[in-house]
C-alpha cells in the first residue's frame, strides 16, 4: 500500500496534485493542516489525524469531509506527522510519500527529517519531498539513476539529469562508499563535525551506486531554485 500524508508546511494545491498524478496513492492521510491544503486541491484523504491547533477548519468543517478522524490533544509528546507515520506503518504502509514537511519553522523541519527513522527502522522506504528536493534517510546499500523516476521526473522535471546528490551523516559518523558520482571513492568517512564533505555531489555515469558500510545517511537530491 503506497501512502502519502500530507503535512502542514509549505506545499500549494498544484504541487499536491501534481506528486498525486505521478505517484497515486493508495492511502492519504491527512496530519492537521494538511486537511486544508488537500481540500483546496480538491481532493478528500482516508484519514484525518492530528490536534486539529493549526488548521484553519472548523470542527464540523473537518466531520463534512467524510474521513475517517483521530483526535489529540494539542498537550501531547508527539507531533502530528509523527503520528502519521507511525499510522501509516501500523497500516502497513509498503512505501511513504511524506508532503508539506519542509518550509517555516526549523525546528518542525528538523525534526521531521528525523522522524524518518520510523519507517526506516520497520524497512519501509519512505521519502520527505517539495518542489526542490527529495530527502530520505539509508543504513543500506541503493542505487539511484541520473535520469530519475516517476518521482523526480514529477519534482524536478528537465532538470532531473542536473540534481545534485548530497549525502549527509545521520549518526556520528557514517562510511561510504561512492561509484558513478563524480566525487567517488571507497570507504570515505562522512563526520558530522565536517558535514559539507558530503555536499552537492553530481552524476558522472548514468546510474551511481552509494553502498552504506556503517552508519545511517540522510540522502538530499536537490536543485537550485528556479529565479
Amino acid at each position: 500500500m503506497r501512502t502519502m500524508i500530507v503535512a502542514g508546511g509549505r506545499l500549494t494545491p498544484a504541487f499536491l496534485n501534481k506528486m498525486a498524478a505521478a505517484c497515486p496513492p493508495d492511502f492519504v492521510i491527512a496530519a492537521d493542516r494538511g486537511i486544508d491544503v488537500l481540500l483546496a486541491a480538491g481532493r478528500r484523504p482516508d484519514l484525518i489525524l492530528g490536534d486539529f491547533d493549526s488548521t484553519k477548519l472548523t470542527a464540523g468543517e473537518i466531520d463534512d469531509v467524510g474521513a475517517a478522524l483521530e483526535t489529540f490533544p494539542a498537550e501531547k509528546d508527539y507531533s502530528d506527522l509523527e503520528l502519521a507515520l507511525n499510522e501509516a506503518v501500523r497500516r502497513g504502509s509498503s512505501d511513504i510519500t511524506v508532503l508539506g514537511a519542509t518550509g517555516g519553522r526549523l525546528d518542525h523541519f528538523l525534526a521531521n527529517v528525523m522522524d524518518l527513522r520510523i519507517p526506516l527502522a520497520a524497512g519501509i522506504p519512505a521519502r520527505i519531498v517539495d518542489e526542490q528536493n527529495i530527502l530520505s534517510l539509508h543504513e543500506e546499500s541503493f542505487a539511484i539513476r541520473r535520469d530519475g523516476d516517476t518521482l523526480r521526473r514529477a519534482v524536478f522535471g528537465e532538470r532531473t539529469p542536473e540534481r545534485y546528490v548530497s549525502l549527509l551523516p545521520m549518526s556520528g559518523k557514517s562510511r561510504v562508499s561512492l561509484s558513478g558520482l563524480y566525487y567517488g571513492g571507497e570507504g570515505l568517512e562522512l563526520k558530522q563535525s565536517g558535514a559539507s564533505f558530503g555536499v552537492s555531489n553530481r552524476f558522472a555515469e548514468e546510474a551511481a551506486e552509494i553502498r552504506v558500510e556503517d552508519g545511517t545517511v540522510l540522502l538530499v537530491e536537490s536543485v537550485d531554485a528556479l529565479t
